[in-house]
This record gives C-alpha cells, structure tokens and sequence, in this order.
C-alpha cells in the first residue's frame, strides 16, 4: 500500500496516511482485504518490514535485511579500496600482494556475515519481545472476558428462578409482575432476594411494591 501513490506512513501515530477518500476508494476496489486499515494503528510495521520484507514506511531507521547486505557491500568496496591503496604503498613482492589482497577478503567477508547476521538476529529477538507482550496482554483480556460471561451466566440462571418463587409467595399477578420487574432490573436485588429467607424474603418483595 505504502509504495502507492497517494499513500504515506505517519511515525507518529504510527498509521497508514492516505491523501483522499477517492485514493483510498479506488485502492480498496482492488484489494478489500485491506479495508481495516483505515485509520488503523499499526505499531509493529517497521519492526514487521526489518524482519521480512521491504514493503514499509521509508526512514533513516527503515532497513530490511536486502538494505543491510547493500550497505555492507558498499563498505566492504570502500574497504577493498583501501586495502588495495595500503598495499599498493607497500614494497613487497606479488605474490605477498595477492596473498594480502586474499586475506583481506576473508576477513571483510566474515566481519560483513557476522554483522548482518548479528543485526537481524538482533531485530527478530525485539519483535519477539514485543509479541510475547501482546500475547501475555490478550490472555489477561480472555481471563477477564471469561470472568465477566461466567458472572453473566449466574446471574441469568439465578433470574429465571426470581418468577417461580414469586408465585409461591401469595401475591397478585399485578403484583407479582410488578415485583420481578423492579428485582430483576438491578442484580444486587436479586442477590439480595436469594439472600433472604421465609418471611425476610416476603417482606424485601412487599418494600419494593
């Protein structure tokens, strides 16, 4: 999306900026896929993009690991130069040259590998941090959600019995209704109605009618 015209990434908000409804209409006809991320926050984009592809908001920090081969060709070129002129400068024989040259090499070559690797390694490991965060965070949500439907459960199930037991107490049915409705508007009176016992119970239904 963010190497289409019209689009742009804002590192602040850390979401998808688009320049007109128009621009986003006609890109969501050819892709709908992409529809929740209208005005949605996406704060893992950049870390996302380091470890798997270029498809990111660009930056000085917005490297993929193709930016960082690139860049550690260009210094070990800038190296190779180097090394080529010291040697260059240096009295010895040709076959000392090439040998030097040869080591050189391996030596630009391992420290580019260690680098590179080092660095992705080093991206991947924040990005699993960062997940594992968000992770921890969604179980403690799924704990409270399941909490909250086991409490909405009880009370429906303590509810349903609030009428067959009012019909046991005498009343009228204009009463009776009227009874049940102010009971099981709020929940703490139908605690509080389960609570009591014999005539308490009688009497708690009597004070709200």
């Amino acid at each position: 999306m963010l190497n289409q015209s019209g689009f742009g990434w804002d590192d602040e908000k850390k979401m998808i900026k688009v320049d007109s409804e128009d621009v986003w209409n006609e890109y969501i006809k050819s892709h709908p896929n992409a529809k929740d991320y209208r005005n949605a926050r996406i704060p893992l984009l950049e870390k996302l993009a380091y470890a798997f592809g270029k498809d990111r908001a660009t930056g000085k920090l917005a490297y993929s690991p193709a930016d960082v081969v690139e860049e550690l060709d260009k210094e070990e070129e800038e190296q190779a130069h180097h090394d080529d002129v010291r040697v260059e400068m240096t009295p010895t024989s040709s076959v000392n040259k090439s040998q030097c040259r040869k080591d050189d090499l391996v030596e630009s070559q391992s420290r580019k590998k260690n680098r590179g690797a080092n660095l992705i390694a080093n991206s991947i490991s924040e990005l699993g941090n960062t997940l594992g965060k968000w992770l921890e965070l969604s179980a403690e949500r799924l704990a409270e959600a399941s909490n909250s439907l086991k409490v909405d459960k009880d009370m429906f199930d303590d509810s349903r019995g609030v009428m067959d037991e009012l019909l046991k107490m005498g009343l009228t049915d204009q009463e009776r209704y009227a009874a049940g409705d102010k009971i099981m508007s709020m929940p703490h009176r139908v605690h509080m109605f389960w609570a009591c016992h014999g005539e308490d119970r009688l009497k708690f239904v009597k004070s709200l009618i």
